[in-house]
């Protein structure tokens, strides 16, 4: 059955007997990307390496389960101890390296508001938009926001499946063979949390719901280099 394991929060969940990994999105609920494992074991090798077998990957006969000349079988005591690491573990690397692309976001997001004055987010199909400066966000309606009465910044998403047709299902198969999934929405709601009330943007552009929430989080000291 396997699980879907997210990179970014280390949750996972245990797949069900009749259910497929593709008929779940690629997103986990804190927005991290969900990967395909046939067990827990799951370290940062394994990611990096596309879930690709192990450094003893030995072929055999499925009728008399012989091994190959090229890999002889290696008794256990000779095979070199490879410390893997706990989920615990690995979750704490996730969590570093979210922090740090957090970072990087936010700081790309201020030298662009260093060099142009602003950096404008349209939604609902470009009818609205907000403008955001160093100071703060714009509406269209003309309500001005301080960063430092925004109490959260997040976005929920509507995952749609891709139609499978052709070409598209032979290439499905092949990602969900090695453990990643194609469900991706191209667009978010945007929501930002003030002390009296909330603002909602829909239709955004994800990778701009992205760098606007690192940015705001870095503004309000959320995201830090460093413990």
């Amino acid at each position: 059955m396997g699980y879907l394991i997210c990179v970014k929060c280390g949750g996972y969940y245990e797949l069900q007997p009749g259910e497929k990994p593709e008929d779940f999105s690629n997103e986990c609920e804190c927005g991290g990307e969900l990967i395909y494992s046939e067990s827990l074991d799951f370290t940062e090798e394994n990611n990096e390496d596309n879930l690709q077998h192990d450094e003893y990957d030995y072929s055999y006969d499925e009728d008399n389960l012989q091994y190959d000349e090229d890999n002889p079988p290696v008794d256990e005591e000779e095979l070199p101890i490879k410390q893997s690491k706990t989920l615990e573990d690995y979750k704490a690397t996730l969590e570093d390296k979210s922090r740090m692309k957090q970072i990087k976001l936010a700081t790309e997001f201020q030298e662009i508001l260093e060099t142009k004055g602003k950096y404008v987010i349209k939604a609902d199909g470009n009818t609205r938009s907000i403008k955001i400066i160093d100071t703060g966000i714009e509406t269209d309606e003309g309500q001005f926001i301080k960063f430092e009465d925004i109490v959260d910044i997040e976005f929920n998403e509507d995952v749609i499946a891709k139609q499978e047709t052709g070409q598209e299902k032979s290439r499905i198969g092949a990602l969900v063979e090695t453990g990643y999934q194609i469900f991706a929405p191209r667009k978010v709601t945007l929501i930002i949390k003030l002390d009296k009330g909330r603002i909602e943007l829909n239709d955004v552009k994800r990778s701009d719901a992205n760098k606007l929430i690192s940015f705001v989080n870095w503004k309000l000291n959320k995201v830090k280099i460093g413990n």
